[in-house]
Formats: structure tokens, sequence, C-alpha cells
């Protein structure tokens, strides 16, 4: 299964970060927050797409949103399998924790070429998220497991980016250190290299599921400017390339004519 290095996956986690605190700082919940949905531009930087499930929050700075859901309940399941939090399984209505789950399980995937809760059934990827059953792959950092452990939180108010110190808490990880936030959108992304040597073996990769470290890190920054774009007006500008798909089973990253593509496979 190919991945990204922790450096790559870094840069491109830490630029979702950028997004979302935009978009949570507008008002809004994405609500769909997966590989299939990061966008990169013909730069290499990272842009969200598609709002078709977003929920504007009561505060929200959107009034008219045409795109958005149009359900009038918070509380309405929406999303996809592999990077749906536990409390939306619960019928609990939406929060900016929801979009927070999604980017621990999109870290995750960038850094493991597979998602955390994969299983043979949407039904079973439910009881392993429900069961917060996570099994780290043993050459994950201790600083990437511990922020995907917060992350995944099952309390959506704990995760990082949704704490009282919004963002601040989230961008001072160990993970992101040496991420400079104020010019992260003028930095030169990594360059990617073909899949060569950083494959996961079938054997023992994975550490018990159990690991639960003593959190590590906390801190505040600054806040920066996201930059975001709709599904739409990304695919019509020809300056955006989207992933392929992605569903809940198995995904290789590799590089094809200088983009980022992700392919899935169904597991057997």
């Amino acid at each position: 299964k190919g991945r990204l290095s922790e450096d790559e996956a870094r840069f491109y986690a830490a630029e979702v970060v950028d997004a979302l605190e935009y978009i949570h700082n507008m008002g809004l919940i994405h609500r769909d927050i997966k590989p299939e949905n990061l966008l990169l531009t013909t730069d290499g930087h990272i842009k969200i797409a598609d709002f078709g499930s977003v929920k504007p929050m009561q505060n929200s700075q959107i009034t008219v949103f045409p795109n958005a859901s149009s359900d009038d309940k918070a509380c309405t399941f929406v999303g996809t399998a592999a990077y749906v939090p536990p409390e939306v399984l619960n019928s609990s209505p939406a929060t900016f924790g929801n979009d927070l789950w999604a980017l621990g399980c999109t870290l995750y995937q960038m850094l493991s070429g597979t998602s955390p809760f994969k299983d043979a059934s949407e039904w079973l990827i439910f009881q392993r998220i429900i069961a917060r059953d996570i099994r780290f792959p043993n050459y994950f950092s201790e600083e990437a497991r511990d922020l995907i452990d917060r992350l995944l939180d099952l309390d959506p108010s704990k995760r990082p980016g949704a704490g009282p110190d919004g963002y601040a808490t989230l961008k001072m990880h160990p993970f992101f250190r040496g991420i400079d936030w104020s010019s992260l959108r003028a930095q030169t992304p990594p360059k990617l290299a073909l899949e060569t040597g950083a494959q996961s073996s079938d054997g023992d990769d994975y550490n018990d599921s159990s690991w639960n470290p003593a959190h590590i890190g906390d801190g505040s920054a600054g806040q920066s400017d996201g930059i975001v774009s709709s599904s739409s007006s990304a695919e019509s500008s020809g300056h955006i390339t989207r992933l392929a798909s992605i569903d809940s089973f198995d995904s290789k990253w590799y590089l094809s004519s200088s983009c980022l593509v992700i392919f899935s496979a169904h597991a057997v």
C-alpha cells in the first residue's frame, strides 16, 4: 500500500487545518472531509471541495448558501462511512468536531494508505468507529499517533480545534512542529516522489489497538487565513485537479502528471 512520507503528510494536513479553520470561522461545518474532497492546484496546494453537505451554524456568516444541505436538523446523517464520527452514528447534532474527526481519519490515511476503520462492510466500519477500534502501524511517529489519537477522541469537544482555544491548540501540536502557519500558502509544497520504498508490509506493521498514550503537547498560536474552493468552481477553473475516487477500503497514493492521485480498491 502506497503512502505519503510524514513530511509530505504534515504539509498537506497543515493546509487542510488552515482551510478548516477558515470554514469553521465562517460558521460552517463541512461534514464530508475525506481525501476525495481534497483538490490540488497546479502549484501543489490543497483546496477543499464538495460543499453539498455543509451545515451552517446559527452564527454562520453565510446567509445564502444554495448548494448547502437542505435539511433543517444538524443531526441529519451525512458523510462517507469511513470518515463518519461516532456522534453522527448516535444521531447527535453536528459540531465542528465532526470535521476534526474526519481530519484524523484523513491524516491516518495519508500516512498509512488505508483508512483507520477499514472493514468489509459499512456496518462493520460503523461498529469499529463506535468501539474506537484503531490500530496504529509501527512506523507512525509518536507525534503522529498522538495527534490522530486526539482527533479521534470520542468526545467531539475534546478534539484539538474544537475546544475553547480553537485552532491554536491544534496548530501547536508537536506533529506540526516546523510549520510556519503565517506563510503556509506561500511555501513550496513537497515534491511527491513516485512510490518506491514506501511500502507497508502485511506483517507486524500494527501495534495493539489499545495503544493510548498520555497526550503530548499543548499550546497556542496565531490564526491564519484558510483558502477554500467549492468543487464546481474548482473544476471549471482549469487550475485544480480533483483527486480520484476513494471509498471505505484500501487506497494507494502516487504521483501522476504532477498531481496527487488516490486509487481505491475494494477489499475482497
